[in-house]
């Protein structure tokens, strides 16, 4: 069990035992800064991280037809899961984790809400990310609360020196996409505009069973009806740099998604939609100059709004006929703070969020409103760098407060449930390090427990492609990994700066919450008593001449208990217990041609095990042109044309082309 480990008591000692040093040491060091770099307070310092990640920099996307999630999930330990086709609901997982125990954040706001569910990543335009960063099972302190499967922090656009960009993208289906994006400054100010709109009719051909998977007679190949996607997006972004350790960085995004429903079964007068607009606003001053220049300070305010609109009033979605508009907003502030010392390193952490949901039925002219949830996060983390910074040893421990005031949701069959005022409080630490042999090669190992509470949408569902359970319990639970990395360091050499990872994880999970889905594709979360997650990772990149060649796996193995004879020793649903993946691209000249093949084997959807989704061979080419200033992409997505679907009756599109113009000036 968790409490064994006692690993809070554990990081109150080193605590107590290193304060009287990090007091002395502040006194008499002064660090130092160099005016290079900009990034903002709080960005997580990769090169003394313990946890396992990965990252992904723009200049491996933005000249080619990419989208988020088909992005990151070529990253070890990655799945993703989408409904099929453009901008569909696409949700992440790690390392066997729920999409729900996966906390994805943007410029280090987290978007899990409240009110939601997983994070759909079809609602973050791949355009205006500047990178990502993929933390696999511990989460740096920078990112909050400690979850299970880990973090994705996506980093926006920034203002940088003057240039614009043109981007276009033609393909399958009538999908246009369309993207251009304006930087202009001086030495004080930045300005970054970026715009992009993406549509697609979304009308690949599908098999239709007619309902009757075992009756092979009555299927048809027939277009995928009421698909289409409309998406647009606008992001502006202002640094001013007040002097070499000051400056504020200011961020407002706005997005516009509409998305028409198909039917299960693909019915051609299908009329369900589902509309989305984001609006946020993330404002951030930086100070580096504290405390003889040792203690950087970070102070960020955010406000996030969305508004979704689901109408499925001819019932060919969910139970029931339905017009239903839902808000949420979300106000907070973040101060973060980190002092350095000589070997040492302190931070904390406080954020405050305050997030309303509103829900109202258009059909039966009912409104709820007052659904309220106020959250406290704080956390300290200590880190020791020891025998010439060749091990690093880190120490965090994290509070969350939670008070939810719900005035009333509605059940499955349309009637009001009151609820009340629910409060939580809630601690969790973590350990880590990182063991460095030499210049090429470490092994790290991390520890933590967690707690998760659920969201409103695990507890009351959406009325649509979920039932909700307003009996639900905290998760809690306990993670670890250990893994070890090595680089080749020989000029001349084929191997030169080749990189290898293997790690293994084990993950216990209490009261452990699944989406458990019935036949009809219709899921419904539920706690079972605890589950062991486990698994292997293996990561090698290799620059041979002309090529580079990327392979990665993952090895998962989930069992879960319960009362229920048929689900006691069973696989967690939702997750592909084996994922290979493989990338080699060949460069000549100007030209880059390119090949990643993704193979996933094993996955059932529902916890009896009797559901099994087929297995994934995705094979995807590309050819990229460049010149000066621009470049021209041709790719084929799917080229062996397999029909695949990550939730039941909800298929990925066969093969697709796609043309790709990209100009910088």
């Amino acid at each position: 069990m968790i409490k064994q480990f006692n690993l809070q008591f554990i990081f109150t000692l080193m605590l107590l035992c290193l304060s009287f040093h990090v007091v002395a040491e502040a006194l008499k060091v002064t660090i130092v800064k160099s005016s290079a770099e900009h990034k903002n307070v709080g960005e997580v310092e990769l090169a003394s991280a313990t946890s396992s990640y990965s990252v992904i920099e723009s200049q491996q996307f933005e000249e080619k037809h990419e989208d988020l999630a088909k992005l990151i999930e070529h990253e070890t330990g990655v799945q993703v899961r989408s409904a099929g086709g453009q901008g569909s609901f696409s949700t992440v997982s790690l390392r066997g984790a729920s999409s729900e125990q996966v906390m994805v954040y943007l410029d280090g706001m987290l978007l899990n809400q409240a009110s939601g569910g997983a994070v759909d990543l079809s609602l973050i335009p791949l355009a205006n990310v500047e990178r990502i960063e993929i933390y696999r099972g511990t989460v740096p302190i920078e990112l909050g609360n400690a979850s299970m499967g880990g973090a994705v922090n996506i980093i926006s656009k920034r203002s940088s020196a003057d240039n614009m960009r043109l981007k276009v993208s033609l393909g399958s289906f009538g999908l246009q996409s369309y993207v251009f994006s304006s930087n202009t400054g001086d030495e004080k100010n930045n300005f970054l505009l970026s715009a992009n709109s993406i549509s697609s009719d979304n009308d690949f051909v599908i098999l239709n069973d007619n309902g009757t998977p075992l009756n092979p007679s009555d299927d048809r190949y027939e277009p995928r009806y009421n698909n289409a996607l409309l998406q647009k997006s606008l992001l502006t972004k202002w640094q001013y740099q007040f002097n070499q350790n000051h400056d504020v960085d200011t961020r407002f995004e706005y997005l516009d998604k509409k998305k028409q429903l198909p039917h299960r079964q693909n019915y051609p007068l299908a009329q369900a939609s589902f509309d989305t607009s984001v609006y946020d606003f993330v404002t951030q001053l930086n100070n580096r100059s504290l405390v003889n220049g040792s203690m950087d300070v970070g102070l960020k305010i955010f406000t996030r709004r969305k508004d979704e609109l689901f109408n499925d009033e001819l019932i060919q979605i969910g139970y029931l006929s339905q017009k239903v508009n839902m808000n949420s907003k979300k106000n907070g502030s973040e101060l973060f703070s980190s002092a350095k010392f000589d070997s040492a390193q302190l931070k904390y952490r406080v954020l405050f969020e305050d997030e309303a949901f509103e829900f109202e039925d258009m059909l039966n002219n009912r409104a709820y409103r007052d659904n309220n949830r106020r959250l406290l996060e704080q956390g300290i983390e200590y880190k020791q760098y020891l025998f010439n910074e060749d091990l690093i040893v880190n120490a965090s421990l994290r509070n969350i407060s939670v008070r939810d005031r719900i005035h009333a949701v509605l059940d499955v069959f349309g009637n009001q449930i009151d609820i009340g005022e629910k409060k939580y409080s809630e601690s969790n630490s973590q350990l880590g390090a990182k063991y460095r042999f030499n210049a090429q090669s470490f092994v790290t190992v991390n520890f933590a427990d967690y707690i998760r509470i659920p969201s409103f949408f695990e507890l009351f569902g959406d009325l649509g492609y979920f039932r909700g359970s307003p009996d639900l319990l905290n998760e809690s639970g306990f993670n670890s990994d250990i893994g070890y990395a090595y680089t080749w360091y020989k000029p001349g050499s084929w191997l030169h700066d080749a990189r290898f990872y293997s790690g293994y994880f084990f993950n216990r999970v209490n009261n452990l919450i699944v989406r458990d889905y019935n036949s009809f594709g219709v899921g419904v979360s539920k706690n079972i008593a605890d589950a062991d997650v486990r698994g292997v990772e293996f990561d090698l990149k290799i620059y041979p001449g002309s090529f580079s060649v990327f392979f990665n796996t993952s090895i998962i193995q989930s069992v879960g208990s319960s009362d229920v004879l048929a689900y006691d020793g069973n696989s967690l649903p939702g997750q592909f217990e084996q994922d290979y993946n493989l990338y080699v691209s060949y460069e000549m000249q100007s030209w880059i041609f390119s090949m990643d093949w993704d193979v996933k084997k094993i996955m059932f959807y529902d916890r009896a095990n009797l559901l099994q989704a087929p297995d994934v061979s995705n094979l995807n080419f590309s050819i990229l042109k460049s010149w000066k200033s621009s470049s021209v992409e041709f790719s084929v997505k799917n080229s062996l044309d397999k029909a695949f679907m990550d939730f039941q009756y909800q298929p990925a599109p066969g093969i697709s082309y796609y043309l790709t113009y990209n100009l910088k000036i």
